[in-house]
């Protein structure tokens, strides 16, 4: 093209400029943002951004600023190795072909902000092959809810108990997260302590700030010695995405052999039965009150049939 013009001396000038275009169909960019961890509410959740460079020449001047489209998230730090010049704003600088940068981000996630569809902008500057260009990326931000059990008001009976005894695990399953935890279901096992593999029960849904009751029983190894044995009740449940999950926590079963123990404690529940002092069977004895009051019964009816006569 052809330029025109009078010089300050008033000179009329003239002079031809040449403009290289590049023409492609499809103008790709050599930058490739990958996301790393997910947002829990509520919670400051770690969330990553990786910033590839997938273009065959060096990308210069990279600068990246933030923000976030929801009122209800905002980000509490930013954690790179590059320069943060405020509001968000990142100049990274030389992004050599094929290297990458990750930015560590902490996003505050309240608990209201539960399936609320939200996204990170990111505004994007940089020189690449002598062309500055400028980009806005959106990256999803997707609010998943806590889910959080645990094993409360937990007790295993009898205590103390014998080797290949057979007892009773009851307790409850408390859910102190945001959602409800499904399938819920309560699994003991230590092979080396009980006689069968495993013992389960199932529970079902439990609602996020309520507990669930539960009951398991499992047989004891007949060779156990004396002591505290640690069994594993795990607590196995489906997500908010359908994936099963499991926790684990530990229960103690305290084991002792001694006989007379046994002995004082049938004494005590004896003593605290007022029939049991007596030298009959407490079955017994009720089958012959019960004899008893119908024998009067017959009794009675007889008398009355013969005033009648």
């Amino acid at each position: 093209f052809t330029i025109k013009y009078t010089d300050v001396l008033g000179n009329q000038n003239t002079e031809n400029r040449n403009l290289g275009l590049i023409v492609s169909s499809v103008v790709q960019s050599p930058i490739r943002i990958e996301t790393v961890g997910s947002l829990y509410a509520p919670s400051d959740s770690s969330y990553m951004l990786r910033i590839i460079n997938i273009g065959e020449s060096a990308i210069n001047d990279l600068e990246i600023e933030l923000s976030t489209s929801s009122s209800v998230l905002s980000l509490v730090s930013i954690d790179s190795n590059m320069v943060n010049v405020g509001d968000n704003l990142m100049k990274i600088g030389l992004l050599e072909p094929n290297a990458s940068i990750n930015i560590e981000l902490e996003i505050n996630v309240p608990e209201d902000s539960i399936d609320i569809k939200s996204n990170l902008k990111l505004d994007i500057n940089y020189d690449y092959l002598g062309i500055y260009r400028t980009e806005e990326r959106n990256v999803d931000l997707t609010v998943r809810g806590i889910i959080d059990l645990g094993l409360v008001e937990l007790t295993v009976k009898p205590e103390p108990t014998m080797s290949g005894s057979r007892i009773t695990i009851t307790g409850s399953i408390l859910n102190s997260g945001s959602i409800t935890a499904k399938a819920v279901n309560v699994d003991v096992s230590n092979s080396s302590v009980l006689s069968s593999m495993s013992s389960t029960t199932f529970i079902g849904d439990v609602d996020e700030g309520s507990q669930a009751p539960f009951s398991l029983t499992a047989n004891l190894n007949d060779n156990l010695s004396d002591g505290v044995y640690e069994l594993d009740v795990q607590i196995g449940y489906k997500d908010d995405r359908g994936i099963w999950q499991s926790v684990t926590e530990q229960v103690n079963v305290h084991v002792s052999n001694d006989v007379n123990l046994y002995v004082d404690m049938n004494d005590d529940e004896s003593s605290s039965n007022p029939l049991s002092s007596l030298p009959i069977d407490s079955t017994v004895l009720v089958i012959i009150i019960v004899l008893i009051i119908l024998l009067l019964i017959i009794m009675r009816r007889r008398r009355r049939n013969q005033k009648e006569q």
